[in-house]
């Protein structure tokens, strides 16, 4: 038995005993991502996030999910609820990231403030658009002369903006810190994989299970990549900025698509979308690394809390409509 300390919002702690052999309930959504030395899963309802600290314990967060979707029913449309998705996602993914900064050293949480979040946001955003904008722009333009043809210039420039990606992706891999950070977002997947097939939360049915998933970010990316390449080929301008506006106008709408793709790869028998889907898996391969059994641990431990609070929010509704 491993003890695991649970940490609440309200920074109450206590102590339970780990258990992983109850058959789980199948829930409508559950996904997840890797943080440092952490994963954090999330449920219709709730999220939760487990950090194994310097001294080997296992610390677990979790917070309620206040949804936009569940006050304004127009969000549910298609589209609107992928940029919906996209938007919590990355700040339930800031909240998990800060979260797991402090305890993976042995450090109390650092309160994340508005402010925070969006000069981190914004530095991400400085960094997209150097690295994945005006690199591959200004790089083609290089070869203006020898690409006259818009559709070609956009696809070239496209092709660059993936390789760069995949580069980034492979170097910062070969970092040991990152590399346990794809060890994480492994044993991420695998709990998943065996939460979807309806196995027993346990290390050995998890162990079994590929690093791989259809509804991955890295599929996520990938997508947006591709319908980025497929749509501006239309776009007939090759000013700079102008591009730039454009790709920033029509991003809701990219990542609306890529998200509807994304939510149907597992349940589908489409070939388009199985095709569309192989870059994002194939390039797992890189973000994806085989966990040892305790990184397995703390996914299952995150999975896990995410369950119970999903129960006992389907029981209190249930207590309440009676």
């Amino acid at each position: 038995m491993v003890n695991k300390k649970i940490e609440t919002p309200q920074k109450q702690e206590t102590i339970v005993q780990e258990s992983g052999s109850d058959k789980p309930k199948q829930l409508e959504n559950v996904g997840g991502q890797a943080v440092l030395e952490g994963v954090m899963m999330r449920g219709s309802h709730y999220w939760a996030v487990a950090v194994r600290n310097p001294n080997g314990e296992i610390i677990l967060k979790d917070h309620p999910i206040k949804s936009a979707v569940s006050k304004f029913n127009f969000l549910k449309l298609p589209l609107l609820r992928g940029v919906t998705a996209l938007i919590e996602n990355l700040v339930i993914g800031f909240k998990a990231l800060n979260f797991s900064a402090g305890v993976s050293v042995g450090e109390d949480e650092k309160p994340l403030s508005p402010w925070h979040m969006a000069i981190s946001f914004g530095i991400s955003m400085l960094l997209v658009v150097v690295l994945f904008m005006a690199i591959p722009f200004f790089t083609t333009r290089l070869a203006k002369s020898m690409v006259q043809n818009k559709v070609l210039f956009t696809m070239i420039e496209g092709f660059i903006r993936i390789s760069i990606f995949i580069g980034y992706v492979y170097l910062i891999s070969l970092l040991k810190d990152i590399r346990r950070v794809f060890q994480y977002h492994g044993a991420e997947h695998k709990v998943v994989n065996a939460f979807e097939n309806k196995e027993p939360l346990n290390q050995k049915s998890a162990s079994k299970y590929s690093t791989i998933h259809v509804r991955c970010g890295t599929n996520f990316v990938i997508i947006v990549f591709i319908i980025a390449v497929v749509l501006f080929s239309f776009l007939p301008v090759t000013d700079f900025y102008l591009r730039i506006a454009g790709k920033i106008l029509f991003a809701p709408i990219i990542a609306g698509v890529a998200y509807e793709i994304i939510r149907r790869a597992s349940k589908t028998r489409s070939r388009f979308i199985k095709v569309i889907i192989k870059p994002g898996l194939w390039l797992q391969k890189l973000t994806t690394k085989e966990p040892d059994d305790a990184q397995v641990e703390v996914a299952l431990a995150s999975l896990e809390r995410v369950l119970e609070l999903e129960k006992n929010y389907a029981e209190e509704n249930r207590a309440n409509s009676k």
